[in-house]
């Protein structure tokens, strides 16, 4: 969205009408419309989530010193929201928090569900991943399992999908751990250098990448094709209630990312069978070997 573009205006309007129709939220009745628990959800959700739900269930864990750090990084995000930082303290409170929280505070309901159901429409074909609304609900399932996916009324989508997602986390592990395993790609990837030549070589750098991801995904065909432009559609109103929302079918044949999928998976699946064919080859030569050894000698 770009200042000069209606969605920008229409935004600035609208927040600028809501303060001053009392009616749209009742402060005395009400309270002040602030609530600690679903900001300290909030931040979790960013951090604690991921990194002892997300992450591991794509096969991918952190350090523990990675993780006191991120734990740090979203701490800071809660003070500067005016989020309870206590929670996140250090990483131990802050997976009990979010442990506590998806005991007691996880209860679906079917606004839930329309929610659900509008989010993966939204995303569904459209730029730059253009995914199929089966495999967003596959990695739905993937990531927070079958039972709270029920729960919220997602497809079950097919064996297929479930193995291009098998095929997203075997290309993520190998990215992320080969950058691991090898200090200097990990260096080179994070490394911020104090010469004042380096940091206007990294700004030309950043401006670049800006201005390309900028053209692929609004300027582009493929992408967007225009900055937002946008009015709103749907003015925010208490007495509004969320329902599901029919999509617009933008399907293609298979998405960059799905075909990608499938590559790592097919691979992956001839790797391990050849492996396994090669062990069970050398078990039975060994074993062969073995027996022959055994057998008693008989001279003649």
């Amino acid at each position: 969205m770009v200042a000069s573009g209606g969605g920008y205006k229409e935004l600035i309007q609208e927040s600028l009408s809501t303060e001053q129709r009392p009616t749209y939220y009742d402060v005395e009745r009400w309270g002040i419309p602030i609530n600690d628990l679903d900001s300290i959800a909030t931040i979790i959700t960013f951090s604690s989530t991921l990194i002892w739900l997300g992450l591991p269930r794509q096969g991918i864990w952190m350090r523990e010193q990675e993780i006191e750090d991120y734990i740090a990084l979203w701490r800071y995000v809660a003070y500067l929201t005016g989020t309870p930082t206590d929670p996140f303290e250090n990483p131990q409170k802050a997976k009990a928090w979010m442990e506590i929280l998806m005991l007691n505070e996880i209860r679906p309901t079917l606004t839930s569900q329309a929610l659900a159901e509008n989010v993966l429409s939204s995303l569904q074909g459209q730029p730059p991943t253009f995914a199929s609304k089966a495999f967003l609900q596959a990695n739905v399932r993937w990531l927070n399992g079958n039972e709270l996916a029920d729960a919220m009324a997602i497809g079950r989508p097919s064996l297929y999908y479930w193995a291009l997602m098998a095929g997203q986390c075997i290309f993520l592990m190998a990215v992320i751990y080969l950058y691991r395993s090898i200090p200097y790609l990990d260096r080179r990837k994070n490394q911020v250098s104090q010469r004042q030549s380096m940091q206007v070589k990294q700004t030309n750098v950043m401006k670049a990448l800006r201005k390309i991801f900028w053209q692929v995904i609004v300027e582009s065909k493929a992408g967007l094709g225009q900055p937002a432009m946008f009015e709103f559609k749907y003015v925010p109103e208490y007495s509004k209630i969320t329902k599901s929302e029919a999509a617009v079918d933008s399907r293609r044949n298979m998405s960059p990312v799905e075909k990608r999928n499938w590559r790592v998976f097919v691979i992956s699946c001839c790797v391990v069978g050849m492996l396994t064919f090669g062990s069970i080859s050398d078990t039975k030569v060994k074993n062969a070997k073995y027996i022959s050894e055994q057998r008693p000698n008989y001279a003649l």
